[in-house]
């Protein structure tokens, strides 16, 4: 019975002295973690202190080598400034021996100038005389032009009518050669159809040919395709130019553009007719 006992009072202790050692471990594991937590949030404020030590830092130094730069370029100003201040001294010192020698100068020609006084009186006289004689002179080169006007009026008289005549010539020859040379026709030659409207601000240029209904062209295009057609045949291309109602083209303008084309492109107008 005794023994029983024993055995059931050591139990009941040993039941005992577990539970209270799980407390005292689960305490130990909570300061544990709190004591973690505290270093870890210290920890955390430390890398942000440090973070904007560095910052603070790069900002020094960026501010530190923006004034060295500045420092630079005002040091290269300066001695800029200084070789331009040079450079206007040694300026400075040729403009006073410059002033120096045009005083020199001055004087010399002060004393020359009244030597030259003496002089314009004398020849003063002498130009005095000689006005007299040159009013003589004159009137006799007025009488001369007098003459020569009125030759050249004859002159200009005889050549108007050398030209006129020349004129008359050219005009006569031109319709004599005319006269023996065929009627201009389209009978077996290539023709081309080409119609220019204008009006104030703008110019159409239309052309037809055996080979493609009328068209819209440039004036270049134009051109282009006209001297295609007269190294096809040189002798056998004729223009038949068309001013359409409803333009305002001067008659200067038209005689221009159909001469123009006909001279250039036309067989009839050709060196060989």
């Amino acid at each position: 019975m005794k023994w029983q006992r024993y055995l059931q009072a050591e139990d009941m202790e040993e039941e005992n002295f577990w539970p209270s050692f799980a407390d005292i471990m689960m305490l130990i594991v909570m300061i544990f973690l709190l004591v973690m937590v505290v270093l870890m949030i210290k920890n955390s404020d430390l890398v942000i202190q440090l973070k904007n030590s560095i910052l603070a830092e790069q900002k020094v130094s960026a501010t530190a080598q923006l004034a060295e730069e500045k420092n630079e370029s005002l040091a290269a100003q300066l001695e800029s400034r200084d070789q331009t201040i040079s450079s206007l001294r040694l300026r400075l010192m040729d403009m006073e021996a410059e002033k120096e020698s045009s005083a020199m100068l001055l004087e010399s020609f002060r004393l020359s100038n009244e030597d030259l006084r003496g002089e314009l009186v004398a020849r003063e006289q002498v130009i005095s005389s000689l006005d007299s004689k040159l009013e003589g002179a004159n009137q006799q080169i007025s009488n001369l032009d007098s003459e020569v006007r009125r030759q050249e009026l004859t002159i200009n008289d005889l050549q108007g009518s050398i030209k006129r005549q020349e004129l008359d010539y050219l005009s006569l020859k031109d319709k004599y050669q005319k006269l023996l040379r065929p009627a201009r026709s389209p009978k077996g030659k290539v023709v081309l159809e080409v119609s220019l409207l204008q009006n104030t601000n703008s110019q159409t240029i239309r052309l037809k040919t055996p080979e493609a209904p009328v068209r819209v062209v440039s004036e270049q295009e134009l051109h282009r395709i006209l001297s295609g057609y007269k190294s096809k045949t040189p002798n056998g291309l004729y223009l038949k130019i068309i001013f359409p109602e409803g333009g305002t083209i001067s008659h200067q303008d038209a005689w221009s553009f159909t001469s123009g084309l006909l001279q250039k492109y036309d067989y009839y107008y050709q060196g060989n007719p």
